[in-house]
């Protein structure tokens, strides 16, 4: 890998093959810019900083964004596979129709972002928050989750079977009338609690 400048390799993808692959940035800040199709392979990104740039239909693989701020960013129907977030603040972010795989995601912030119709499988989300976040209509298959944030999060039509919420905050959340979304998730007796009161349980 070589330390390279992220503006000269995204004008080259674009009139190339739209690929950036083996790269690393570092303290990088764009604003405004539109990276959207582009594919990163074998890309790290350490302390970047990203302003209202646009990476819709976007790939990641084998990746790597450490301690960058990607706050508002578009991530429309991008594709995450085998890459890590560590320490990452992206709130805001629209990552509606997204799919995730084998990703590690792990104490970043994803306040207020919306995650509509995203898809996760085989991957680890620890120490992250997500509160006030759009989770709904969302295909969660085999998710790791611990010690996580979901105060205020929208899980409508959302299956939560099998999903472990026991170490994790899920206060306020937000479900159908129905409930169905609840059904066969792990929680410990306080979140329990919380649940009765959310379908209408009174526990004396």
């Amino acid at each position: 890998m070589g330390y390279t400048m992220l503006c000269d390799d995204i004008q080259a993808a674009i009139y190339d093959d739209n690929q950036i692959k083996n790269h690393i940035y570092e303290n990088e800040v764009l604003c405004g810019k539109d990276l959207s199709d582009i594919e990163f392979n074998n890309v790290k990104f350490i302390k970047c900083r990203f302003q209202r740039c646009k990476f819709a239909k976007s790939s990641f693989y084998n990746s790597v964004f450490d301690k960058c701020d990607l706050s508002n960013c578009n991530f429309v129907d991008s594709y995450w596979k085998c890459t890590v977030l560590t320490n990452c603040k992206c709130d805001g972010g629209q990552f509606n129709g997204s799919v995730f795989k084998e990703i590690k995601l792990l104490v970043n912030s994803f306040r207020f972002a919306n995650f509509v119709k995203s898809k996760w499988s085989k991957s680890e989300v620890k120490s992250c928050v997500f509160s006030e976040v759009c989770l709904s209509e969302v295909l969660f298959k085999t998710l790791t989750l611990s010690e996580n944030n979901f105060s205020g999060a929208d899980f409508f039509k959302t299956t939560l079977s099998g999903l472990d919420f026991s170490d994790s905050t899920i206060d306020g959340i937000t479900v159908s009338e129905s409930f169905k979304e609840l059904k066969g998730m792990k929680i410990n007796s306080a979140q329990a609690t919380d649940i009765a009161k959310l379908i209408g349980i009174t526990i004396i």
